[in-house]
């Protein structure tokens, strides 16, 4: 999967799995259709700007979008 988005990025750190710090993992996938998926891709990261990141424990939110554009892909700790 890459990320394509007109979404700006962060300027963040990228976001880095570590198994022995304990963090939950959750991984989302929609299906969409290939027209839509900048849509979804942008409201998910307005919900996680607006909304999700101020809930204790959040860690990261990234998204991803498939190279045919079906499948929009969210992976969050």
């Amino acid at each position: 999967m890459t990320t394509e988005s007109t979404t700006p990025a962060t300027d963040g750190p990228l976001t880095t799995l570590v198994p022995e710090a304990g963090h939950l993992t959750i991984i989302n996938t929609c299906t969409v259709a290939p027209e839509r998926a900048e849509d979804l891709v942008e409201l998910l990261v307005r919900a996680t700007v607006d909304t999700l990141r101020y809930v204790p424990g959040c860690i990261s939110a990234d998204f991803h979008i498939s190279l045919d554009r079906t499948q929009v892909v969210n992976h969050g700790q």
